[in-house]
């Protein structure tokens, strides 16, 4: 992220020396002369006055050496940063959600989780409520899938069928929506069976 001049001539100019600083860096003191001589030309700034005694930042020096410093713990801290984002990345849990799903009850339980878990983040991923993309979902749960959860209505040959295992969260009154034309609007009383029988003239869809 940084010129890679700088750790070298911080180096330098805490040390006083070529030869401390190649010690402290682990290159030999020709290589650190050069790299600070190509530093200093780069910038079009003297860096270092030299004499018999040592190095010493020049003014401009000092002023380069301060920013230097603040931008080494900048960028340290930067990647310290992006790092906890990454870790953090396995607090992250997917949940599905189709638009018949009904979503009040996240809003209760998810205050007390994020107090219980303060790291736990969730996605909602919605997705339609078809037959093939929810076989697709619950085939490939978990890390080599799009979803960890999938919220939904489910029965014991709902799970058996699809290898699946559930987490009963409540119970929840079933409700059916259709247009105000549809045959079965027109029932005071509606059976499972035609429920079925729907299903099988609409082309096989998911319920």
């Amino acid at each position: 992220m940084l010129d890679s001049n700088l750790p070298v001539f911080i180096s330098v100019a805490e040390s006083g020396s070529f030869s401390q600083a190649a010690l402290r860096l682990g290159k030999s003191p020709q290589a650190v002369f050069k790299q600070i001589t190509t530093y200093e030309e780069k910038l079009g700034v003297k860096l270092f006055d030299r004499s018999p005694t040592g190095m010493r930042l020049t003014p401009a020096g000092i002023s380069v050496y301060k920013d230097a410093k603040f931008l080494l713990s900048f960028s340290k801290e930067s990647i310290k940063r992006a790092k906890e984002i990454e870790k953090n990345e396995g607090n992250l849990v997917r949940v599905a959600l189709s638009p018949l799903t009904p979503t009040k009850f996240l809003g209760q339980v998810w205050p007390i989780a994020s107090k219980q878990y303060p790291d736990l983040r969730i996605q909602l991923v919605p997705f339609e409520n078809e037959k093939n993309i929810v076989w697709n979902m619950l085939s490939h749960l978990g890390s080599d899938g799009q979803v960890d959860i999938v919220v939904a209505t489910y029965d014991e040959d709902f799970l058996e069928r699809r290898n699946c295992t559930a987490l009963k969260l409540r119970d929840l009154q079933l409700s059916i929506c259709m247009s105000s034309t549809h045959k079965l609007a027109q029932k005071e009383k509606i059976s499972i069976e035609d429920l079925v029988e729907a299903t099988r003239r609409r082309g096989g869809g998911y319920y």
